[in-house]
């Protein structure tokens, strides 16, 4: 018997100081997906926002060795177009679910997933509202407060309110008392994140935040060790992954330690195992009582916040084993395979969020959206 394969934009790179990251996502999923199941289109968005959509990539050098053509979509339409050099356009394919491993600005804000909304294609992240929301540290964390998840005390400023009076802006953070962690609100990969330990420190913190965003948090900062669970659902139940403990090297879990095992050079990826790191320990070595709220709590955030796909939750867990929610990664590195690799396989995890959006669309595709109200005539 014949069957058509699903056919799988896999998008990664980016406008985004994540962009390397993604990059190494999306090989690591063009890898992990069965190929005899979808006809896979890796699509790869440069710096400076162009999409390039090429034959086969193996590795970064294949981005800039291999030959590809700029493709786009149009609003209205699910296909992946080119286009000529006599500007005639044509239609590469159809396009049945896009594999999101955008990580930051530009790919996991709303942003695209507004664009493929508008162009009628399923994608494997929360829709357009919770990307939205879940990109911005300091909205996540009140919301997630009223819920009655424990958070850490934190002050959100604006780029504006900084430049407009630095002075009453410093006066406002400084209520926190030192040491605190001023951080980009929509930034990840720790990018940008500093510990002050006084006043003196403020400023360049600060200002660093504003280079890369435009806005910051200010968080109290609690000596503890991150813990990470992830999330996704199958067949209608979310689930949780295993949790893990990432140890640093810093006052933070910095760049360095989540991507190069807290060495300064080379980035450590890995096409089975995703982004792997010397310092990780799974399963975390905590209680089983613990483990289990953590999973909870996972699970728990994923419904809140209105999730899709797979993410990874940050906890901080202090010296009194008190938890707190640090944030929500709605397209984690590697989309967090090396936690569930007790559940399944890397392959699996990706045929099980592909179904989720392909489902989830033709549920939104079945809603009224359209009606004759006889005001106009069309």
């Amino acid at each position: 018997m014949f069957f058509l394969k699903t056919n799988i934009v896999v998008l990664f790179g980016g406008v985004s100081v994540e962009h390397d990251i993604s990059v190494l996502t999306g090989l690591q999923v063009l890898k992990a997906l069965d190929k005899s199941k979808y006809k896979v289109f890796p699509v790869y968005i440069t710096k400076n926002g162009q999409w390039h959509l090429y034959d086969d990539v193996r590795e970064p050098k294949d981005l800039i060795e291999r030959r590809s053509k700029k493709v786009f979509l149009k609003a209205g339409d699910n296909h992946l177009f080119s286009e000529s050099l006599s500007v005639l356009t044509f239609n590469v394919t159809e396009v049945h679910c896009a594999l999101l491993c955008t990580h930051g600005t530009n790919g996991e804000d709303g942003v695209l997933q507004g664009v493929l909304t508008a162009s009628n294609i399923p994608f494997t992240s929360p829709d357009v509202k919770s990307s939205a929301i879940t990109m911005d540290k300091a909205i996540t964390k009140t919301i997630l407060k009223s819920k009655g998840f424990c958070v850490v005390e934190g002050i959100a400023v604006s780029s504006d309110e900084w430049f407009k009076d630095i002075k009453s802006a410093k006066n406002k953070i400084a209520k926190l008392d030192f040491p605190m962690v001023i951080k980009p609100a929509s930034l990840g990969s720790s990018i940008g994140v500093s510990v002050v330990h006084d006043a003196s420190q403020l400023n360049e913190a600060c200002e660093l935040c504003f280079e890369l965003d435009n806005k910051l948090l200010a968080e109290k900062f609690v000596k503890s060790v991150e813990v990470n669970c992830s999330a996704t659902m199958v067949n209608g139940d979310i689930l949780s992954s295993d949790v893990e403990m990432v140890m640093k090297n810093e006052d933070f879990l910095s760049f360095d330690d989540k991507y190069r095992g807290g060495d300064k050079g080379k980035l450590k990826g890995d096409n089975e195992k995703g982004l792997v790191n010397q310092s990780r320990v799974i399963p975390a070595p905590l209680e089983d009582e613990l483990t289990e709220e953590i999973k909870f709590l996972t699970s728990g955030i994923y419904k809140c916040l209105e999730c899709d796909g797979v993410i990874r939750v940050d906890y901080l867990l202090d010296e009194d084993n008190k938890l707190y929610v640090n944030e929500v990664n709605t397209i984690p590195g590697s989309l967090a395979y090396y936690l569930w690799k007790e559940k399944f396989d890397f392959s699996k995890l990706l045929d099980e969020i592909i179904l989720q959006a392909i489902r989830k669309h033709n549920k939104l595709n079945n809603l009224t959206r359209v009606f004759d109200s006889h005001i106009i005539n069309t």
